[in-house]
């Protein structure tokens, strides 16, 4: 997730720059499942849930397919993690987490050990410099501009490297062809560094989930109607949401999205042709939803802030994420809002400006709980304010459809309206049946 937000920088800065992401499908299958269920104990996973993950994987089975286009028998698979699995990224970062630092603690009792060797430890970035005067007029030459320690290399979406010449990556591995789309972690990368085509993926990932599952989980009237908001938002629609950066269009697709299925959920249908479409804040309320897709998105930024400022200083994340460029050519006119700049505006938004400091945002992350309490407060502060001026709204459209009615009634229905063609033209007035829609909504608001 934190491997497609490192790069949004770079493209807002126009900085040139070739990466390589590394396939750990062969890593995954190599894990031993017994040595990863003792490294979750040693790092206080409760047994319960121990339990459940270890449900998830106990009984696997496989066949393989032969050249003939015969499948083998059905075998046991009693290593490695699940491949396309949810919780497959997170397992394997601790097991790898567990690995790294057996390596440090090795290194670290005897530096001078011929077996352990700096190149374990450090990773250096290695960068192209072109030489403009004297005899260096011409000549490349490759230096070592940087060292991260081998922390940084924790997780494993992580594990992608960047340079700013392809020919350091041509040299060491096999070229592919370009694409100004590409498909990392279940993240949409694109060239141009915007994230319309991450949302509509999303969007469309998710009507495939609900087609999917429809007859085992979201059609069934006898399943809790939390749990399929929660599994539909968390699966497919909202995955990976705490890297976004996103504009109002890419919130008014999400929304669509959103009360599309919260109609299905409720069981909602447009009985008549008269009828209004149910509008997403009523959508939100009969549904028992009590957050927005914009308040649930910023709650998760902030919560995924926290976690990054609470990291060492060296770690590639915090490194990446909340430290600015240096160089590059910004946008002219202004610039472009990226991750740092939306994380300012959801302070602002859930009432917490007042941390936009970077001392004080620093201190108040360092607790996990108080942080969480405070987006959690945020969040509620949020909206009460988003409930406040929908049913504002609502009640201005009552009273304009009201004051339009009446003024109909009083001159008669030869006057020219608004809108109203200009010979012979007649504007379509909304039916009983909508005002009355429109004026049960204003008194859900009002009593709300």
């Amino acid at each position: 997730m934190s491997a497609a937000a490192e790069t949004a920088p770079l493209a807002s800065a126009f900085e040139a720059t070739v990466s390589c992401f590394v396939d750990l499908t062969k890593a995954y299958d190599s894990v031993d499942r017994d040595l990863l269920w003792d490294v979750f104990r040693r790092f206080g996973v409760p047994p319960k849930m121990l339990a459940v993950i270890r449900h998830f994987h106990e009984g696997m089975r496989a066949r393989v397919r032969t050249d003939d286009g015969q499948y083998s028998e059905w075998f046991d698979v009693g290593q490695g993690l699940r491949q396309g699995c949810n919780l497959a990224p997170l397992l394997f970062n601790l097991f790898f987490a567990a690995m790294l630092m057996v390596a440090v603690a090795e290194f670290d009792k005897d530096p001078k050990d011929p077996k352990v060797t700096a190149d374990m430890v450090k990773i250096g970035t290695q960068v192209e410099y072109t030489g403009k005067k004297g005899r260096s007029a011409g000549r490349k030459t490759t230096v070592v501009t940087d060292a991260e320690a081998l922390w940084a290399m924790l997780y494993a979406d992580d594990a992608a490297i960047v340079s700013r010449s392809p020919e350091s990556l041509e040299k060491m591995m096999s070229t592919y062809k370009q694409t100004d789309r590409f498909v990392y972690l279940g993240r949409t990368i694109s060239a141009d560094g915007k994230a319309d085509r991450e949302i509509t993926s999303r969007s469309c990932r998710a009507w495939r989930c609900y087609r999917r599952n429809s007859a085992s989980m979201f059609d069934r009237r006898r399943a809790d109607r939390q749990l399929k908001i929660r599994l539909f938002q968390a699966e497919t629609l909202l995955y990976g949401c705490a890297s976004w950066s996103l504009t109002a269009e890419h919130y008014t697709k999400l929304n669509g999205t959103h009360r599309q299925f919260l109609t299905r959920c409720i069981g909602w249908s447009k009985r008549k042709r008269s009828e209004r479409p149910l509008s997403y804040a009523r959508a939100l309320m009969q549904a028992g939803c009590e957050e927005t897709i914009k308040a649930t998105v910023r709650k998760r930024r902030l919560c995924f802030a926290g976690f990054v400022m609470r990291m060492e200083d060296n770690r590639l994340p915090k490194c990446m994420l909340l430290r600015a460029m240096a160089g590059g050519v910004g946008y002219r006119g202004g610039q472009e809002s990226d991750w740092v700049s939306r994380l300012g505006e959801d302070l602002v938004a859930f009432n917490m400006g007042d941390e936009k400091e970077s001392g004080k945002k620093q201190e108040s992350a360092k607790d996990p709980e108080v942080w969480y309490n405070k987006v959690e407060d945020g969040a509620a502060w949020f909206m009460r304010k988003w409930r406040r001026q929908e049913a504002e709204a609502s009640a201005t459209r009552q009273r304009a459809s009201e004051a339009e009615a009446e003024s109909t009634a009083i001159l008669g229905p030869n006057r020219k309206r608004v809108g109203e063609a200009a010979v012979g033209g007649k504007k379509r007035r909304p039916s009983t049946a909508v005002e009355a829609s429109r004026a049960a909504e204003a008194v859900l608001w009002r009593t709300m």
